[in-house]
């Protein structure tokens, strides 16, 4: 029974991806009173992913291996491809004019996989579906090939603080060239988000995968270089906590059970550098916010709690590290006339490098309003 663990592994291991980062990465605030309403949306494509080797392989090997092993038919094959559409809905209040508030809603319409199996795969599977009773092996490896979809769930709900420490430009707004802005926000993200289902490889929605609260710090950096142009780094670094988690373990040569375990993610680090550019336009109303980010993504060795595994089947007690490179290209444009501020901005996120991780290509489309009521 050892040759079919892989497989066991497929859910833990195939959806390691992140969609969207900060909605804001500078060190501006806003004055105090004003809303800002954004609306962010994501549109998620993946078929690949990056190895323990850093090669950039198809999604959907932890599936090939586990049939293969099992005997069941040659060189079958999957070849996965995931769609998510996410919406982000997020309210910050400038609560004075150095600290804001933010709240954020993260929530998916739509996630489709489809698996496209080979002929190979295919003629394997229908050999078994005999045998294709719930908790067993073959049941198992039938409803991993099978395509998914699941609409309207709720993502991580996320509660955060923004402080600005200085801008030595003067007022917390001001673009003086050749000054610099410091701020610090720090964040609570709520187990709202869904588990994944590890029958049937459904994706979760849990940011870390597992069912647990994570504590989150951001830090801004910003050098502003002319009235229109300035670089910001940008840093995110969560230490999540201990949670609920379900794995599948094999109970006999060909049963298995699905196990509620706990699982302590690693530690996760964002960093992204930010090259953005602020020109006027056709007329002062309308300011460029257009520019390119660079960005890594780096999660530490996560660990499983013991799931009690029988046979000979050794237990895994952790997942290994992952990180991920993108170099994302954006385009956009701030609307100060009318009746509020408003931008709009579109980007596209390309994957260049990683490890242990999935190549999301990822389209965002942001949406910024601004107001004050009183």
């Amino acid at each position: 029974m050892r040759v079919l663990w892989p497989v066991f592994l497929f859910c833990a291991l195939f959806w390691n991806f992140s969609i969207t980062g900060a909605l804001a990465n500078d060190a501006f605030v806003f004055p105090k009173g004003v809303f800002r309403f954004t609306l962010n949306t994501s549109l998620v494509n993946m078929d690949k992913k990056y190895d323990g080797s850093r090669e950039k392989v198809k999604l959907g090997k932890a599936l090939d291996d586990g049939v293969t092993q099992a005997g069941i038919t040659t060189d079958p094959k999957v070849f996965p491809e995931v769609d998510i559409f996410r919406e982000d809905f997020a309210v910050e209040y400038g609560l004075t004019d150095k600290v804001s508030l933010l709240f954020q809603l993260p929530i998916y319409f739509s996630v489709s996989k489809e698996m496209n199996p080979d002929a190979n795969m295919t003629a394997g599977l229908n050999t078994i579906n005999a045998a294709n009773t719930k908790g067993s092996i073959p049941y198992y490896l039938n409803n991993q090939a099978k395509d998914g979809e699941s609409a309207a769930l709720l993502g991580d709900i996320l509660l955060g603080a923004k402080w600005q420490i200085f801008n030595t430009g003067g007022k917390p707004l001001a673009k003086k060239p050749f000054s610099y802005r410091g701020a610090l926000a720090m964040g609570l993200a709520l187990p709202t988000g869904t588990l994944a289902d590890p029958e049937t490889s459904n994706i979760g929605t849990t940011k870390s995968g597992a069912d647990t609260f994570i504590l989150g710090l951001r830090s801004y950096w910003d050098f502003q270089v002319t009235s229109y142009f300035y670089i910001n780094f940008y840093t995110e670094h969560e230490y999540r906590f201990e949670g609920d988690y379900k794995t599948v373990n094999a109970t006999s040569v060909s049963t298995y059970a699905v196990r509620e375990i706990k699982y302590k993610p690693g530690m996760y680090h964002y960093l992204e550098l930010d090259f953005t550019l602020t020109p006027e336009l056709w007329s002062s109303d309308f300011i460029s916010l257009s520019g390119l980010q660079l960005i890594g993504e780096f999660t530490g060795e996560g660990e499983y709690s013991d799931p009690g595994i029988g046979l000979d089947v050794p237990t895994v007690k952790t997942e290994a590290a992952s990180r991920i490179l993108h170099v994302k290209p954006y385009l956009g444009c701030t609307f100060k006339g009318g009746p509020f501020p408003m931008s709009l901005q579109v980007g596209y996120s390309i994957p260049v490098g990683g490890k242990n991780a999935t190549a999301t290509n990822i389209v965002e489309l942001k949406y910024k309003a601004y107001f004050k009521f009183w």
